[in-house]
């Protein structure tokens, strides 16, 4: 596989990135199109109790269930990207209207730049970081209808926790030895569904199993496509990708979202919402452009980070190189 075919505006990590957008864009859909009568708490729980099934095994079979420092990086990924994302923002979007929270999840590539800066995997960048200033801007005016609506203070502020806990997670997802974004995914879900369990019994909520299409259909797509598909790519740019670029996924989501619902519910598009559209289309393009920058004048990286430790007894890839 050429080198400049997984570098960020490559053609491979640029499908990466596109089918992980469209993916979590349509979830919006699914879930609107669906009954959505399941708890929330409840309903993630189960979401990730089929993603760890479908990933377990298929990590078990491949043999490439993470050890060490990998197993350490996984652990921390899965706490934070879902055991503790996942029932914030669940929580959160009870009551704060998903555009505010489409809003506040839009400075998830300014708090990721600031979070792997803070652990040196990355410099800022001053062009990436206006990138990310105007695809901020976008989601603001894609939902500024929204934003003018009252709220409460703690559903609010766990929407920011959740941003800031997807972006913790991915940092040290990152931050370990790179390795197989199956397996990584496997343990995530698996250290995940304790805390969405806890969430949901917290909360009280009735945990019943469910019976019809409704609501049997949406938890599969979300089980399969959002997390057994989407997050396996997003787990591999993070292995490819600066982590603060990886992130601008979370701006792109709510465009592909407010498109997905005008072509198949027939929502109406404003001016604003493409004017919106545009500009975080624009901010991405800039953060793209910022990477390419980067790569021509060779800026300084940090030192490659090691491979996962072989397992005792594991038979190495074709070549003497251990497969992605």
């Amino acid at each position: 596989m050429p080198e400049s075919s997984l570098q960020p505006g490559g053609s491979r990590s640029l499908l990466a990135f596109a089918t992980c957008t469209a993916i979590w864009g349509s979830t919006f859909l699914v879930i609107r199109v669906g009954d959505d009568s399941m708890p929330p708490m409840w309903a993630a729980s189960l979401r990730l109790i089929v993603a760890a099934l479908v990933l377990m095994t298929i990590t078990l079979a491949r043999h490439r269930l993470p050890q060490g420092s990998a197993l350490r990086a996984a652990i921390g990924y899965g706490i934070f990207q879902f055991g503790l994302d996942l029932p914030l923002l669940y929580w959160g979007e009870l009551t704060v209207s998903s555009g505010l929270a489409a809003a506040v999840f839009a400075t998830i590539p300014l708090t990721s730049a600031l979070m792997a800066r803070a652990f040196g995997l990355e410099r800022l960048d001053a062009l990436k970081l206006v990138g990310a200033a105007i695809a901020l801007a976008g989601v603001a005016v894609l939902f500024s209808h929204d934003l003018a609506t009252p709220t409460s203070l703690l559903p609010l502020l766990a929407i920011v926790l959740a941003t800031v806990a997807a972006a913790l997670g991915s940092t040290l997802l990152k931050r370990g030895p790179r390795q197989d974004p199956i397996g990584a995914n496997a343990v995530g879900a698996a250290v995940g569904i304790p805390f969405c369990l806890m969430a949901s019994w917290l909360m009280h909520e009735h945990r019943a199993m469910p019976t019809h299409a409704g609501q049997i259909v949406p938890i599969l797509y979300l089980a399969i496509a959002g997390s057994v598909g989407a997050f396996v790519v997003f787990a591999w740019l993070v292995n490819h990708w600066p982590v603060s670029s990886v992130a601008f996924i979370g701006v792109m989501v709510p465009v592909i979202a407010v498109t997905l619902g005008a072509l198949v519910r027939h929502e109406r598009l404003a001016a604003q919402q493409m004017l919106g559209s545009l500009l975080v289309l624009s901010g991405v393009l800039v953060a793209i452009v910022s990477d390419r920058r980067r790569m021509r004048r060779g800026v300084p990286r940090p030192p490659p980070r090691r491979p996962a430790a072989p397992r005792p007894g594991a038979r190495p890839a074709p070549g003497g190189r251990r497969g992605r």
